[in-house]
């Protein structure tokens, strides 16, 4: 007896998914997932210490004006005094870079009398201020103070910021590296140990991330700096650090 053609379809459709799984469960690579590997898992942070050799400093000059151009010309003015020292001072065009320009209204918000509308009258604008912002990296440090007092004195008068870094942070970055891969595999010979297995390959590592300074030191306050002497600078330390995650399989040919 002939079947119908649907069920015979349906009958045929049925064998072949069949056919798919028995492949499927036989394969090496579903039968390494349901098999994984017995591995072992381990996170560290390395770091490496550095002496700061250069610093990164912002200046910022701003003046005030009844109208945009006096203002603009005098903080163009003291800006143009304030380049020429840093190169006076071996400072290269390459470490000196207009960080920001900006012009504002100066409003007075005092309350008013209505105008003849009887509407409120709204803020008055009664002068304008002109800031410039200067970028300087300092390769020679031991000028950082002396450079600072200097700018101070030539009229940088806004808040600014230094910050102490490495000009080749990269070679700190790899030595973290090497520390964060020995202190992981430090910790995974000690987890082998103490659960009485061995260590077989490493199946994956990566890094986890990674910290490079330099990091702000907070905003300095121009206008209360004391200009008859260097500003005292102190280079400290820098620590580099980075994160690497392994995961190693357990060996069991041992076993």
């Amino acid at each position: 007896m002939n079947l119908p053609s649907s069920l015979s379809t349906s009958r045929s459709c049925g064998l072949a998914f069949a056919a798919v799984l028995a492949l499927g469960a036989s394969s090496p690579a579903l039968a390494q997932d349901q098999n994984p590997v017995p591995s072992i898992s381990v996170s560290a942070e390395g770091s490496a210490s550095a002496v700061p050799d250069m610093a990164i400093t912002r200046f910022t000059v701003l003046r005030e004006a009844d109208d945009t151009v006096e203002a603009m010309d005098a903080a163009n003015k003291a800006m143009a005094d304030v380049i020429a020292a840093m190169k006076e001072f071996g400072i290269a065009a390459r470490d000196l870079q207009t960080a920001g320009f900006n012009v504002r209204p100066i409003y007075d918000n005092r309350p008013r009398k209505p105008v003849d509308n009887g509407e409120d009258e709204g803020p008055r604008i009664t002068g304008y201020t002109v800031s410039n912002t200067l970028t300087v990296r300092i390769r020679d440090l031991a000028k950082t103070g002396e450079i600072l007092s200097k700018a101070i004195e030539l009229g940088v008068n806004a808040d600014g910021n230094l910050s102490l870094t490495s000009a080749d942070p990269d070679q700190y970055l790899e030595e973290a590296r090497r520390d964060a891969v020995e202190q992981a595999m430090d910790k995974a010979r000690t987890l082998a140990e103490a659960a009485k297995v061995s260590l077989g390959d490493i199946l994956s590592i990566e890094e986890g991330g990674y910290s490079r300074p330099p990091m702000p030191m907070g905003r300095m306050e121009m206008k209360m700096a004391d200009t008859s002497a260097p500003v005292p600078v102190e280079a400290g330390e820098n620590e580099y650090t980075v994160t690497v995650s392994m995961k190693i399989a357990i060996d069991r040919s041992e076993q």
